[in-house]
């Protein structure tokens, strides 16, 4: 069981690692830029410096959250 923990735990890290190079989720990357551009004039000061943050994660996140249960699956079954 710890063996597939660490399988698991790996093939996720190197899912998020290697999330920016694999060319299926850069339009969701660039999906939200345009309402980044929109949201940031907005508030100039609070919003600015956290969506350049939290945009970069976000389709990050979603790949994980989507191949993860698939991963855990794999390995404790």
């Amino acid at each position: 069981m710890k063996r597939n923990m660490l399988i698991a735990i790996a093939v996720v890290a190197l899912m998020v690692g290697c999330a920016p190079k694999i060319k299926v989720p850069t339009p969701q990357i660039n999906l939200p830029a345009p309402q980044i551009n929109v949201n940031v004039p907005q508030p100039q000061v609070n919003v600015g410096p956290q969506q350049p943050q939290v945009a970069p994660q976000g389709p990050q996140m979603q790949i994980m959250v989507n191949y993860a249960p698939v991963v855990f699956y794999y390995a404790f079954s």
